[in-house]
């Protein structure tokens, strides 16, 4: 049976679900999630910093409020923590309730810290001298590194604190997050089990993170891939042009090929509303698959 449709078959209310939070303004500011009364979950902060010390970390957890598994709770890990956790309902947790769920931010009160986030997600493509594109004053580059903080300090301090289990692990992340989630498939196969690519920038460097072949994981991985059919890309780098909407969809197709990913494309949204819309997306995929 074609995994495709088992996914938009078989989570009925993954369109209503698209529709309902797709129309919500991508950068409308409300409280943390971790703020919220949730029937389902309870929350933590943790707080770290970057190895160089020049990026600090606000880690809020959401932990289902039953007994843990035998074996640790299934878990969703969320780029962009900060955003993420204002842009999910308790709705959308409550409907995963043994799902634990941690939003990976910046020690900040805003939603993105952008030039944190545009080190931290982005492969070295240039090695240390690899800067942003679009702003090449800020260094780039940074994804190995935020790989290593996740996996050596992250992972253990979460151990200390929750039952999680290590073989049942997702990763969501839009956007320039998105191709973090690429990256760590590609490079990392093995650090989670699930991956959840939302509109991931496959333009940066024109695709050069990408040019070897993925690292094959011991067991199959499930990766699910999301992009606006309506994506106009406004970034602005000297030299080039961005992708039109129908290059976006294709090179978003094209990754999935690579990489035996389901793919799902949400009608008429542009760049920013498909942050919103792929994060209970992201809830139930990983609900399913881990």
């Amino acid at each position: 049976m074609n995994r495709r449709r088992i996914l938009l078959g078989g989570i009925g209310g993954l369109w209503g679900v698209a529709g309902r939070v797709g129309a919500q303004p991508a950068q409308a500011a409300t409280p943390s999630l971790a703020q919220q009364p949730v029937a389902s979950h309870t929350f933590t902060t943790l707080r770290l910093n970057s190895a160089d010390g020049l990026r600090p970390y606000r880690i809020e957890v959401a932990i289902p409020r039953r007994p843990a598994p035998a074996t640790g709770f299934p878990s969703l890990f969320l780029c962009d923590g900060n955003a993420a956790f204002m842009a999910l309902k308790p709705a959308d947790l409550e409907a995963a309730p043994g799902l634990a769920v941690i939003a990976m931010g910046y020690d900040t009160t805003g939603r993105f810290d952008f030039v944190s986030r545009n080190y931290d997600y982005t492969p070295a493509v240039n090695g240390p001298d690899t800067v942003d594109e679009m702003t090449p004053a800020n260094r780039a580059g940074g994804a190995e590194a935020f790989t290593a903080l996740i996996r050596d300090t992250l992972l253990p301090m979460l151990a200390a604190e929750i039952p999680l289990d290590p073989a049942r692990r997702a990763l969501w992340g839009h956007s320039l997050g998105g191709l973090f989630v690429l990256h760590t498939r590609f490079r990392h196969p093995n650090l989670f089990r699930t991956y959840i690519a939302a509109s991931p920038s496959l333009w940066w460097y024109e695709g050069r993170a990408f040019t070897d072949p993925p690292l094959p994981p011991p067991s199959p991985r499930h990766v699910l891939l999301i992009a606006g059919g309506a994506e106009v890309n406004r970034r602005v780098i000297a030299g080039r042009p961005m992708p039109t909407p129908e290059e976006t969809v294709a090179a978003l197709k094209a990754m999935a090929g690579r990489l035996g990913a389901e793919t799902l494309i949400l009608p008429s949204l542009n760049h920013g509303p498909v942050f919103t819309a792929s994060l209970p997306l992201a809830v139930q995929f990983a609900t399913k698959t881990l």
